[in-house]
């Protein structure tokens, strides 16, 4: 008869259950060490996975570099692929591991389960695609190329699941890569993974050259697993950044009236009922300047970025009416291109400030790490 074991995590200390045979169950994923002759026989698994099935694929060995006689421990995934690794380098990489090595052992001279050499084998809920590019995390390899958001979510599980902090830091890193066309699935999974901060703000950013449509975003199967504070955080960082945008243009302070055409010229119509004062004084804009700058107000409401307003359609139609006057049709192409320069930095300049203020208030996080433990 042997003692069965348990991890209190209450206390972080192992607790005796009953006589039975020798089990270690470690905290974050219940992990089960069964010593038998011959060596040692592990499991890792959480407490929701299912019980494996009779039939098994056949067992088969992983690539290079998992496949050298040296290694001592075998990560047997779950479609019974064997990963030769060797434990210091497991240790170093995850606690959960080096909690595991660390636990007593018993030699024993026989076991039908293990490895023919006596080589101890940790069974492992990963598939062998999951546990090679989370493991190629860990050796000092070639670095291991982040292909998709899925490849991503499933190592970032993973990761968390054996308290690989190295492997979570880099992961956090290659999202960034992501973030520009997938802003909101990276920051639910800097939210949920509890990623550093500067994941979530650069999702944060790219987000603002995006619509914040309801239809886009309700497929988005990473939502599920964050919550609607945390969610909500992002819109009203949002709405931060939209509405200190907006105010480039309803504040002209800014703009010098004597550098543009659609101030000087006296010879287009001019906006009867609107005036503005500039930086050196009030002047009367012209019509199609003043058409042009409410269009681009809209569409920077709707996109806090100055890049919404890098096209060139934003400057078409006004380009066409300046150039029925005979003042500001040879002037506008050349300063209106020249001013959408200063337009754009002047919108990123504002939305710069209301980063900085958010983040400021909320201890320099601008979204709260407000995760729903789903125990997936």
């Amino acid at each position: 008869m042997k003692t069965e074991y348990a991890v209190d995590p209450a206390r972080s200390e192992l607790v005796c259950l009953a006589s039975t045979p020798m089990w270690y169950v470690l905290p974050a994923v219940r992990t089960f060490i069964a010593f038998g002759p011959g060596g040692a026989r592990m499991s890792l698994r959480s407490d929701s996975d299912a019980v494996p099935t009779p039939i098994q694929p056949p067992l088969r060995d992983a690539p290079a570099p998992f496949n050298k006689p040296t290694a001592d421990l075998i990560l047997r995934s779950s479609d019974s692929v064997g990963f030769r690794v060797r434990k210091a380098i497991l240790a170093e990489a995850s606690s959960v591991f080096e909690d595991m090595f660390s636990l007593p052992s018993i030699p024993q001279t026989h076991d039908p389960d293990s490895d023919a050499c006596g080589v101890p084998v940790v069974e492992v809920t990963e598939g062998s695609r999951t546990l090679e590019c989370l493991l190629r995390l860990c050796y000092p390899v070639d670095e291991m190329p982040l292909r998709t958001l899925g490849q991503a979510s499933g190592l970032l599980e993973a990761a968390r699941k054996y308290a690989m902090d190295g492997a979570l830091r880099y992961l956090g890193q290659r999202l960034l890569s992501f973030a520009e066309a997938s802003p909101v699935q990276v920051f639910a999974l800097a939210v949920r993974f509890e990623l550093e901060h500067e994941v979530e703000l650069a999702a944060a950013r790219a987000f603002l050259n995006f619509s914040a449509s309801n239809d886009r975003l309700r497929g988005l199967k990473d939502l599920r697993h964050i919550s609607a504070s945390a969610y909500l955080s992002l819109l009203d960082y949002r709405d931060s950044c939209a509405t200190a945008a907006v105010v480039v243009f309803d504040d002209y302070d800014w703009i010098d009236p004597d550098q543009w055409c659609w101030l000087t010229c006296q010879s287009c119509l001019a906006s009867e009922d609107v005036w503005n004062t500039f930086k050196r004084g009030r002047r009367r804009q012209r019509i199609w300047w003043t058409n042009m700058m409410a269009r681009c107000r809209s569409l920077v409401l709707a996109k806090p970025s100055g890049r919404v307003l890098a096209s060139q359609t934003c400057t078409a139609v006004a380009l066409a009416e300046a150039g029925r006057c005979s003042y500001c049709g040879p002037r506008a192409p050349f300063e209106l291109q020249e001013f959408m320069t200063d337009l754009i930095a002047e919108v990123d300049n504002a939305v710069e400030q209301a980063t900085n203020s958010t983040s400021e208030s909320h201890h320099q996080h601008i979204i709260l790490h407000d995760v729903i433990n789903l125990g997936i």
